[in-house]
């Protein structure tokens, strides 16, 4: 479902070089080191760390590479809000 909570089937495409390096194992290794993180507990209360908040951000390549990584990352663990910004990153695919 979107946003609106009605399902929607998106046309998503993205440029094929950032597409090479999100499927070159880079989802994987950063999800790998975050996820751990984001399961942390406060040792006194027990309550959550990082209260199932995230933050990706980059400039230029790093911008397009995280706008990618949280966009997905977003679709696929709607439980954790996740917050995108990015400076003088280039367009990643198309308008969908």
């Amino acid at each position: 479902p979107d946003y609106w909570g009605e399902d929607t089937t998106y046309k998503l495409r993205v440029h094929r070089g950032f597409n090479e390096v999100f499927s070159d194992g880079l989802y994987g290794t950063v999800l790998s080191t975050i996820m751990p993180l984001l399961q942390l507990v406060h040792d006194s209360t027990n309550k959550p760390y990082y209260d199932n908040v995230i933050h990706f951000g980059g400039h230029s390549l790093g911008g397009a590479n995280a706008q990618v990584f949280g966009t997905y990352f977003a679709y696929f663990h709607s439980n954790i809000k996740t917050y995108v910004t990015t400076l003088g990153a280039p367009r990643q695919g198309n308008y969908a």
